[in-house]
């Protein structure tokens, strides 16, 4: 494995090798941990930032100050764990339909996209094409060689969240049009996912040559040598079991079959009715368990799910808060669990040694 240096993580390649193995199922000395925010003393009022902008979507498009405010809340902290420094060039989840000409509109912290199929007979799928003069395509550029420039002994720089296939297309025609459409032309959709997932791969090419000898990061932050990816597909908490094998496990299983390492992001209740599936995909060797918001985040209600994919010998993230640690590891085997949870950077190193004692 290759060796890395960051100034405030000394414990980089400790780690790298820790998440490796437990991406393989291997043994690991302590399960991995990251922690969601890695210095409290630096949250900031975004609304009084934004502000000073003409608009919101400039405050995006501030390029230095995106990747400077990043590297402000580095200095003078440490990171504790397996807690990752990376910057990824966001301008949010949809940024994949965008190079397809979809505009999107932002907020403080994330942004959306302005459906622009109502009808599926508007839609021709042979005429769909990325283009790599479009303003977004340019801005993600700009931001990943400005990070690239700053970023030595500091900080890994990662690819842009890029969503293809069902999420893709919902960013085209939203929600209701793309439910009609499953009924009414499921060959159409087909065609367009199929598309929608070809033009992923040169561009996941693209990034991943441009970033160099960097590890493959992307927004989860968990770093590997050779090339990962995050399948996705929120918009299956829609679908029933048979529309998902239909419309979204193909294109899932050809993501997953393209990469090296694969950790599929299974977002809330209603996407984990597909689990069984996709515990079947043999190149997906972990999930990341989002269990929702309110009554769906206590994390203990997970148990028989997160004990599901470990008995199929796959790794899980899990995210949970800090009052719930204690309980959560005196009822969950460590094997294959990978931890995330916010902690002011005070209280981290005492987490870790409660991790380890639960590891041993």
């Amino acid at each position: 494995m290759k060796k890395y240096y960051i100034e405030t993580m000394p414990q980089v390649n400790e780690s790298m090798e820790r998440v490796e193995l437990w991406y393989q199922g291997e043994k690991t000395d302590r399960a991995p941990i990251r922690f969601s925010e890695h210095n409290a003393r630096h949250n900031v009022d975004l609304s009084q930032i934004i502000a000073r902008y003409p608009t919101v979507k400039d405050f995006w498009f501030d390029t230095e100050y995106q990747v400077n405010s990043f590297i402000e809340n580095l200095e003078g902290s440490t990171v504790y764990g397996d807690t990752f420094p990376v910057f990824y060039p966001n301008l949010g989840p949809s940024v994949y339909a965008s190079y397809y000409g979809v505009p999107l509109t932002y907020a403080d912290v994330t942004s959306w996209a302005i459906h622009t199929v109502s009808d599926m007979d508007e839609l021709d799928v042979g005429s769909l094409k990325i283009d790599r003069e479009c303003e977004n395509w340019k801005k993600i550029d700009e931001l990943t060689d400005y990070a690239l420039a700053r970023c030595k002994d500091k900080f890994f720089v990662g690819y842009t969240d890029l969503h293809p296939s069902m999420d893709c297309a919902v960013d085209f025609t939203g929600v209701d049009t793309m439910c009609m459409a499953l009924i009414d032309d499921p060959d159409k959709v087909k065609e367009f996912l199929n598309k929608l997932c070809d033009d992923f791969f040169p561009v996941y090419d693209y990034y991943d040559n441009r970033l160099g000898d960097m590890p493959s990061v992307s927004w989860m932050g968990i770093p590997f040598e050779g090339k990962m990816h995050i399948p996705s597909c929120d918009f299956s908490s829609m679908l029933s079991p048979a529309m998902f094998e239909e419309f979204v496990l193909p294109c899932v299983i050809k993501e997953a079959k393209a990469f090296d390492h694969n950790i599929f992001h299974m977002d809330g209740p209603g996407v984990m009715r597909h689990l069984d599936m996709l515990l079947d995909v043999d190149e997906i060797r972990a999930i990341q368990l989002v269990q929702g918001v309110g009554e769906d985040e206590p994390i203990m209600q997970w148990l028989p799910v997160i004990k599901k994919i470990q008995e199929r010998g796959k790794g899980i993230v899990v995210g949970l808060q800090k009052h719930e640690l204690k309980e959560f590891m005196a009822n969950v085997d460590p094997k294959g669990i990978f931890l995330t949870l916010a902690a002011d950077e005070e209280e981290q190193p005492e987490i870790v040694k409660m991790v380890e004692e639960w590891c041993k």
